[in-house]
């Protein structure tokens, strides 16, 4: 095998054999990553399992979406008053991780050419080096030092320019972990440090751009803390064929984070060592059914049963998590001072999934060394080889992580076979992390599709073949829709499939293999509100409005004082999760240039406005938000930010189904789904936190359930997240307790189930 390092070699610049490659995330390392979306919010809220609170978190909880945490746990607030001169008694050195999961012989073996395993972190770590060395002088485990190559420590984009240290010393406690951990279980292994300039998976995602071309393995021990809207603009950044991605899934116990939820990542859960026998599930790992994630073509797990998870499940695989010295805490030298913990930098235990990721991280760069350097094979994706060797891992079947749903306890309790907490179970041995030795096709798949009756349709299908180049048929497609041999879908859907839901599979065949994804394409009447309200456009929910008293001869428009005549409709354009226009007095707001005006409708895209999270209006034109500017003053266009100057409150308008006909009312003390009618009982106020309110009264889960089938009704509002309802990327509406949907049922019941994009769980805001 061949380093990272070196220019020119098989592995830098794979060239995908590939139908499309639309996920190449081709960028400059330099390129800055994108923005978390202003609108994004957690789909969830993160638990914090009791099992689990005696352990301290090294890094701040994540306090707003796209900011993420370092999975390192330390078992207690105090790392000592005076330093210590070795590794605490009971921790867990080398020759014990690397007997537990059967890789001692991978770990003697002197390779020509050193895998490089890559650590992404974010700040600065000004003693990694220096305590690295120490580390393994500690263990015998050789020198790996910048001034041999076997150690190179760069920023973001892969200069030489170091960020500024993490003044609590929390992230520099997560790389000595990170680094010692590689070292502990692929001692021979190179090792690339990336240090992000900030916390922000925005520069986390250009650090893992420059890892993933640069590293045979990437090991990412951090996260969100739970899903947010927005993330997967991140995924094409941990999409690289040929790349083994480790990720952590978190040390909150059961719920879904990312990047764990990326389809392209080995998630990795967390286990308890208990001696000899199977390893149980650590209390504080995450897992769960993801929010937003489709699942990987390769995962196989519980797809197929009736109450399955059929997004993205986290986990793949696991290992140690337990921080607690004698139950799976390591040694890991650290000399960066914590300002939380406080005491002396020293030799500390520690755990966490940021421990489980790197263990696996290392195992998959042993593997690789076990197979004589054809371990990662270039045009395929390593988090589908665990699925490719189920018997090479120790399967884990006792321990949970939280509270699920009876009938799919799979998602939180380890059991027999594949399960949520653990994945297939922990290595026994390399060889479960190699990949295929002979020709194999992967078909990527698409995720959910949800599509307005008779528009057109062009979408790219990604698949990977070892062996020449694959070519692609489909079955169960709706009429009008056709694939090409190169992977291409396009057509028109007729108007006649409309309310239909398809399981479309795809099949790519070459070199002799074969490979094949299915996923859902729904079809959806056009969402047309025939009974449109008209009543002020509050801003902030306050006092001041979107002026009225205009005419198409003065266009200008103000957020003024008074709402007394403000008269504004928004209705939609038909499509779920699309756009919608803004009517007064015979005229709709438009973008022109920096300035919102008001002219003649003609539905154009300066016209059409978006309605987001956090009460913002984008203009489809120009992407910028509408915004004030202050009393009297014009209206206008503004980098879409969030904040309190684009927060407007449209009028009381019905919540419309992708169920024709249907929208959702209020029927005494229920609140149900009916056919649509100009009542004030199906009239709704959304509020910019995500409340749906009628007649003084907010929509909630029942009793905050976390669970799929619980029920929705009204309640007295209050600022719980279990009443804030954010919108999906097909239509849908999340609640942000759960992450799970609203969903129409038999009977116009409503209940909260998994985001699959289902007919029921399709809606329009107007």
């Amino acid at each position: 095998m061949r380093s990272r390092l070196a220019a020119g070699t098989a592995r830098t610049g794979l060239l995908l054999a590939a139908a499309v490659v639309a996920l190449s995330g081709q960028l400059p390392a330099a390129a800055a990553g994108p923005p978390v979306p202003a609108a994004a919010r957690f789909v969830a809220a993160a638990q914090l399992q009791a099992a689990a609170s005696r352990a301290s978190t090294a890094c701040p909880r994540p306090d707003r979406p796209g900011q993420m945490t370092c999975m390192a746990l330390l078992p207690g607030n105090d790392r000592g008053t005076t330093p210590a001169s070795s590794p605490p008694a009971g921790a867990y050195g080398p020759s014990v991780l690397q007997a537990d999961y059967d890789l001692a012989a991978a770990a003697a073996i002197t390779p020509a050419t050193p895998p490089t395993v890559a650590i992404v972190d974010a700040y600065n770590d000004p003693h990694a080096a220096s305590d690295l060395a120490v580390y393994r002088s500690q263990y015998g485990l050789g020198g790996c030092t910048t001034a041999s190559g076997c150690l190179r420590i760069v920023n973001q984009a892969g200069g030489s320019a170091l960020p500024a240290a993490d003044s609590t010393g929390s992230w520099e406690l997560e790389e000595s972990l990170d680094l010692d951990t590689i070292s502990a279980v692929c001692p021979h292994c190179h090792i690339l440090l990336i240090e992000a300039r900030s916390d922000s998976v925005t520069d986390l995602a250009v650090a893992e751009r420059y890892a993933v071309r640069h590293a045979d393995v990437v090991g990412d021990s951090w996260g969100s803390g739970s899903e947010f809207t927005g993330e997967s603009s991140f995924d094409k950044d941990f999409y690289r064929p040929g790349v083994a991605i480790a990720a952590a899934s978190g040390d909150f116990g059961y719920g879904t984070q990312y990047p764990a939820a990326s389809p392209y990542v080995t998630s990795v859960g967390g286990t308890e060592l208990t001696g000899t026998g199977p390893q149980a599930a650590w209390p504080g790992t995450g897992s769960g059914c993801s929010s937003l994630e489709p699942a990987p073509s390769w995962q196989v797990g519980y797809q197929g049963l009736p109450d399955g998870c059929l997004n993205r499940t986290e986990n793949d695989v696991s290992a140690d998590a337990d921080p607690d010295p004698g139950q799976g805490g390591v040694a890991i030298y650290d000399t960066v001072r914590d300002s939380e913990f406080g005491g002396a930098p020293d030799w500390a235990t520690v755990g966490g999934t940021s421990l489980s990721a790197q263990i696996i991280a290392g195992s998959y760069a042993l593997a690789d060394i076990a197979a004589g350097g054809h371990g990662l094979v270039p045009h395929t994706m390593p988090a589908s080889y665990p699925y490719l060797h189920a018997s090479d891992f120790n399967d884990s079947i006792s321990g949970s992580n939280g509270s699920c749903e009876a009938d799919r306890r799979y998602l939180c309790h380890a059991v027999t076979g594949y399960d949520g907490p653990t994945g297939l179970g922990s290595p026994a041995g390399p060889d479960g992390l190699a990949g295929p030795t002979g020709p194999t096709v992967t078909v990527l798949d698409p995720g959910a599709r949800v599509y307005r009756g008779g528009t057109p349709v062009r979408l790219a299908v990604t698949a990977l073949a070892t062996t020449g180049k694959p070519a692609f048929a489909a079955t169960g497609l709706p009429a009008g829709l056709r694939i090409s041999r190169s992977g291409l879908l396009t057509g028109r859907l007729h108007r006649a499939v409309r309310g239909h839901a398809y399981r479309v599979t795809l099949t790519a065949s070459a070199g002799g293999a074969t490979g094949s994804a299915t996923f859902s394409l729904l079809v959806v009447p056009k969402l047309t509100d025939r009974h449109p309200a008209e009543g002020a456009m509050r801003l902030d929910g306050g006092g001041r409005c979107l002026a009225t008293g205009l005419s198409l001869a003065h266009p200008l428009l103000a957020a003024v004082g008074s709402c007394a005549v403000s008269r504004w409709s928004y209705v939609t354009d038909g499509n779920p999760a699309g756009a919608g226009l803004l009517r007064h007095d015979g005229g709709c707001l438009a973008s022109a240039g920096a300035a919102a005006v008001l002219s003649s409708c003609t539905g154009s895209a300066a016209q059409r406005w978006a309605y987001q999270a956090g009460d913002q209006l984008r203009n489809v034109k120009t992407g910028r938000c509408l915004a004030s500017a202050g009393d009297g003053s014009p209206a206008a266009l503004r980098r879409c930010t969030g904040g309190p100057a684009q927060s407007w409150q449209l009028p009381a308008g019905p919540v419309l189904s992708a169920l024709a006909g249907q929208c959702l009312a209020v029927a005494g003390p229920r609140v149900t789904l009916a056919g649509c009618r100009p009542a004030a009982s199906q009239h709704w106020l959304v509020s910019r936190s995500g409340r749906l309110q009628s007649d003084g009264k907010c929509l909630v889960v029942a009793g905050r359930s976390m669970l799929d089938g619980a029920a929705i009704k009204l309640a007295a509002c209050s600022a719980a997240a279990a009443q804030r309802w954010l919108p999906g990327p097909h239509g849908e509406l999340i609640n942000e307790n759960s992450g799970r949907c609203l969903t129409a049922g038999q009977a116009g019941r409503l209940t909260q189930q998994d985001c699959y994009s289902l007919q029921g769980q399709i809606w329009a805001v107007t």
